[in-house]
């Protein structure tokens, strides 16, 4: 055998061979499997990643589109507002400018005015005591010109065809209507609940004492919730039907001839010395109330009366005309007919007292 020959590998040396290059080919697979891995776990990363940042944008999106929108909910609420007081300026301008006309206008505005901002407060963003300021002034303002507005009859020549305190065919002038609508609607239940609901207040109440409101229109009307003090106040054929009173209200002296109370509630309210000769009493309730010294006949109708006054006879309902019984001056109650009673110095009987028996 010659020197350049190779010898021939032991079969042990062949295998060895074989097994390494075998565990050389596995160590490249899992290398490439890891790096497969890698591969895989990096773009579901970067999946999430722009998801994130996907919904981020998305967020972010929706944060400046709400910003926006309370930029202009604030700026329409402002400007909105800024209406309102605009209105309420211009109607209280209105009610001040001496105009009966101007007057009824304003009366109007300030009540609509008054009623979109107790109704719109949480879309307006007002303040619940701004409202109810609000409210309360409007409607001192509309009870105010009531109780001092058309009193003729301090200069109404006798037997001119005008009207006083309790006496003559009352004839109501267009702003005193158009102000005793807006007491109506302020002071309905409906208004009651919403006022109520601020919890700022209660309201400080309505003087319309010594007022005229003889032949207004005010059924419904809830007065027992606030005060009201309608001492003096002519009421002569007004519409009170299934109104409601209170310990809060004083009607004592009042004049409520010929008007429609059936159905009213006067439980608490004081009617101390009020006339009310030939009013419709049918289903009113007067238990609880202070009636001592009130002309109580000729009336119509079957109310409730307190024990004491539960003999009091009255006529059918039927029978009862509102516009016979304010022409017949046998109710009026002016010093210088000589018919009245109350506190006139006149000399008619003016019918059955609550109390007494005699006049008023």
């Amino acid at each position: 055998m010659s020197t350049g020959d190779t010898s021939p590998q032991p079969p042990t040396v062949e295998k060895d061979n074989l097994e390494t290059k075998k565990d050389n080919l596995e160590t490249k697979n899992d290398e490439l499997e890891t790096k497969a891995t890698y591969g895989t776990l990096w773009a579901a990363r970067a999946q999430v990643v722009g998801t994130v940042i996907a919904a981020l944008a998305f967020l972010v999106a929706i944060y400046v589109a709400y910003q926006g929108q309370l930029t202009i909910r604030t700026n329409n609420q402002n400007a909105e507002r800024q209406s309102q007081d605009s209105q309420q300026a211009a109607a209280v301008t209105a009610i001040e400018s001496g105009s009966a006309q101007g007057a009824a206008l304003g009366m109007v505005l300030l009540g609509e005015n008054t009623v979109d901002r107790v109704m719109r407060q949480s879309q307006t963003g007002e303040s619940a005591t701004e409202v109810y300021n609000d409210y309360n002034g409007a409607l001192q303002i509309i009870a105010g010109y009531l109780a001092n507005v058309n009193k003729s009859y301090e200069t109404c020549p006798i037997n001119a065809p005008c009207f006083g305190l309790g006496w003559g065919p009352p004839t109501p002038a267009i702003d005193t209507t158009d102000a005793a609508n807006q007491i109506e609607l302020l002071l309905n239940n409906k208004m009651e609940s919403e006022v109520t609901a601020l919890k700022a207040g209660q309201p400080s109440g309505i003087t319309l004492s010594g007022g005229e409101l003889a032949a207004q229109q005010l059924p419904n009307v809830n007065f027992g919730w606030i005060l009201d003090s309608l001492v003096g106040t002519d009421l002569r054929g007004a519409n009170l039907s299934f109104t409601q009173w209170s310990q809060n209200s004083d009607l004592s002296n009042s004049y409520l001839q010929c008007s429609d109370l059936q159905g009213a509630v006067f439980q608490g309210a004081n009617l101390t010395g009020a006339d009310l000769r030939g009013a419709n009493i049918q289903g009113a309730d007067f238990r609880g109330a202070k009636i001592e010294g009130a002309l109580v006949a000729p009336l119509y109708g079957i109310p409730k009366w307190p024990g004491p006054l539960g003999n009091i006879a009255t006529l059918p309902v039927k029978e009862w005309n509102q516009s016979a019984c304010l022409a017949n001056s046998r109710f009026w109650d002016h010093p210088n007919t000589g018919t009245g009673t109350g506190t006139g110095t006149g000399t008619g009987s003016g019918g059955q007292s609550a109390s007494t028996g005699n006049g008023r």
